[in-house]
């Protein structure tokens, strides 16, 4: 009953390769396929998992039964992943990991510094 930011970002980071892809092997057109789905996938990304009261990107946006959104939460790992497949540049992205690691910030960290580590 929701959505994951992570997925998401995998799911279009996909696309943008399979365009690229494409192109390497000479489809244009299915390559402007891809391109013409991400690019209408992409600003529903930001719309959908960017809470902006907060100025980044919420982990997931998931629904009770009566189909109201579940308060934001907020995890680093969806900075890396953002970082890791190019949807977000690392200075971008580290400015808003300097947000989520201030000490009164609550924030689910799961993933500790190994993650950051790998990028």
């Amino acid at each position: 009953l929701g959505y994951n930011a992570i997925i998401n970002a995998y799911w279009l980071w996909c696309l943008r390769e399979a365009a690229a892809l494409a192109r390497m092997l000479a489809e244009e057109e299915l390559a402007l396929h891809w391109d013409t789905i991400f690019a209408a996938a992409r600003p529903a990304y930001e719309r959908l998992f960017r809470d902006s009261a907060a100025g980044l990107y919420r982990d997931n946006v998931a629904f009770d039964h009566a189909g109201q959104a579940n308060a934001p939460t907020f995890c680093e790992s969806t900075l890396f992943i953002l970082i890791r497949t190019g949807l977000l540049e690392r200075i971008d992205a580290l400015q808003l990991l300097d947000r989520i690691w201030q000490p009164d910030f609550i924030c689910c960290r799961s993933s500790g510094l190994w993650f950051f580590r790998c990028i």
